[in-house]
């Protein structure tokens, strides 16, 4: 994983991610927070999930699903508490 400081307290992260064995480049961007004992990490990353071989009424590889169908990008919501230690 790489971490590179865009600005303040503004992190950009890359690395891979790995879902039912398949693993693809991923990215997102966060903000870490220090308060002296406790370290946070807030971000939020958006996957697809068809390039993970989970294509269940995606509209990508069937037709016709109407209200059936389920969007293939989804959101993780990533927090991250550490506790520091002196």
């Amino acid at each position: 994983m790489n971490v590179q400081l865009t600005s303040g307290n503004q992190y950009h992260f890359d690395g891979n991610l790995t879902i039912k064995g398949i693993s693809h480049a991923a990215a997102f961007d966060a903000t870490v927070e220090n308060n002296g004992s406790k370290l946070t990490l807030t971000g939020k990353l958006i996957v697809d999930r068809t390039k993970y071989g989970i294509r269940f009424r995606s509209g990508n590889f069937f037709k016709d699903l109407g209200d059936t169908l389920i969007y293939n990008d989804f959101e993780l919501d990533i927090n991250v508490t550490a506790n520091l230690r002196n």
